[in-house]
């Protein structure tokens, strides 16, 4: 799916600067279908925020629980994949 992600990030700077709160816009990324990842970048650039605070921010907002609980497992066993990796070299 193609996100115009450039109109979004305008359009949440916009609402930021007229006094929405970063939940509101969270919500809003949500509710137009954009995926988590999308949400994340906007976020961070519209938040002027790290990579990190954004990717925390989003991913424990209560509309994205189903997506970051669903993808708990496999975010598990990479991480244990590359702590394997590590103690390997």
């Amino acid at each position: 799916m193609f996100t115009d992600t450039k109109r979004l990030e305008n359009e949440c700077a916009s609402k930021l600067q007229a006094g929405a709160t970063l939940d509101e816009v969270i919500t809003y990324l949500h509710a137009q279908g954009i995926s988590i990842l999308d949400a994340i970048k906007i976020i961070r650039y519209v938040g002027c925020l790290s990579l990190g605070d954004a990717k925390r921010i989003v991913s424990c907002h209560s509309v994205w629980q189903p997506i970051v609980q669903s993808n708990q497992a496999l975010h598990d066993e990479a991480e244990a994949a590359g702590q394997a990796s590590e103690r390997e070299h």
